[in-house]
């Protein structure tokens, strides 16, 4: 499942989501300051995260939806799900093999500099 899950996705109210995989941990980075929760396995394509700060609820799934291509394009992350927000759609790449829908200035929907 790490390869298929492993990618950028994005989601208007919270930004980018970066999902990858480094010596056998998968990770996801959220938000546009990319904080770090590691996932682990639960069942399926659905993982569990250890959610943090002020609006820490204990645990927290997160479930990825894998498309007809092998690869997940889309996950729902529990904790921001509450009032249906919480869906992150998978970006394609780009020709400069930037993340679509993204820029390397931060920006989510459209950037203003030339990508």
């Amino acid at each position: 499942m790490n390869d298929a899950s492993t990618g950028t996705y994005a989601n208007d109210p919270y930004g980018p989501m970066t999902v990858s995989a480094q010596g056998g941990e998968l990770t996801m980075r959220l938000g546009p300051d990319g904080q770090r929760f590691t996932l682990s396995h639960y069942d399926g394509d659905t993982f569990f995260h250890r959610t943090t700060g002020e609006t820490a609820v204990g645990l927290s799934g997160v479930t990825f939806t894998v498309g007809s291509g092998g690869q997940a394009d889309k996950v729902r992350v529990e904790n921001l799900d509450t009032s249906g927000l919480g869906t992150f759609t998978r970006r394609g790449r780009n020709r400069r093999g930037r993340a679509v829908g993204s820029c390397r200035y931060g920006r989510v929907k459209r950037c203003v500099r030339s990508c």
